[in-house]
């Protein structure tokens, strides 16, 4: 007899659930050998899970930059991705007609978010950010170059607008 309350259909569901998440954790650690469809099926998920993306475009640098932190507004990404550990790309940001500190601040937060990536490939990366101008173009507030080394330190992670162009090779900025 079963209790009042017990659900065997619910109890099945669980326990397929676990079933399946214990073959397909066995299946992707290499434990035993499964023939059936549903295995490779499994081991296509496992391994596109674990894929990583690489910054070896101009898209991918966007795209990767985009979804690591909204608040940056990128016009463009240049760069040359033909020689490995001889890469070199230049990133542009927009800074609209809000004054210096959120042109700093621009950089500041394309630093934080390349921090989290490899950039061995890189020998150098370039960020400038634009700017409305008061003859309304948009015309280079700051112009930056960075060693990839240290934008994968720790020293990164805590860069702050009053030391941001202290820590680049080269900071140009225009003067107010």
């Amino acid at each position: 007899m079963l209790k009042e309350g017990f659900n065997l259909k619910k109890t099945v569901k669980r326990i397929s659930f676990i079933f399946g998440s214990v073959l397909l954790i066995c299946s992707s650690l290499g434990f035993g050998s499964f023939n059936s469809s549903s295995h490779q099926i499994s081991s296509n998920v496992v391994y596109a899970a674990k894929k990583k993306t690489h910054l070896n475009s101009n898209k991918s640098i966007e795209k990767y930059l985009k979804k690591q932190n909204k608040s940056l507004k990128i016009l463009e990404v240049n760069g040359v991705y033909v020689e490995n550990g001889n890469y070199t790309t230049q990133i542009v940001l927009d800074a609209k007609d809000n004054g210096m500190n959120n042109a700093k601040n621009q950089v500041v937060m394309a630093i934080k978010a390349l921090n989290k990536k490899s950039l061995k490939e890189f020998s150098n990366i370039s960020i400038s950010v634009k700017a409305d101008m008061d003859d309304g173009n948009k015309g280079y507030v700051i112009k930056s170059d960075w060693n990839p080394d240290f934008i994968e330190s720790k020293k990164a992670k805590t860069i702050r607008l009053k030391t941001v162009n202290k820590q680049a090779e080269t900071w140009w900025q225009l003067n107010n």
